[in-house]
């Protein structure tokens, strides 16, 4: 089968990108940093009105899947949405779903 081709950590990956974004939170969060640009986790907590070690996990999850990148600036890391890894799982959602 085509399935059997596909390397397991490649298939693990991609559950993992799919599995950090269909998280209504995570969502909104992508979201408003496509929106504003960039924020840092302060920003973000005080936003989506929230504590900031749960932000800072959602960060780091969202992070790890590869659709945010980060930036130092001074003691604050401010994070922003990598618009070609969203559009690659886009397109790929949309290939697999035949549209």
């Amino acid at each position: 089968t085509k399935f059997s081709s596909i390397p397991a950590k490649k298939i693990n990956d991609a559950h993992y990108r799919l599995w950090a974004i269909k998280h209504s939170k995570r969502m909104a969060i992508v979201n408003y940093l496509y929106l504003v640009g960039c924020a840092n986790v302060t920003d973000l907590t005080i936003h989506f009105r929230t504590r900031q070690d749960v932000m800072s996990q959602n960060l780091m999850i969202l992070r790890k899947a590869g659709y945010l990148m980060t930036e130092r600036m001074g003691q604050h890391i401010y994070y922003s949405v990598d618009e070609e890894a969203l559009s690659n799982v886009y397109n790929a959602l949309k290939r697999f779903a035949g549209k």
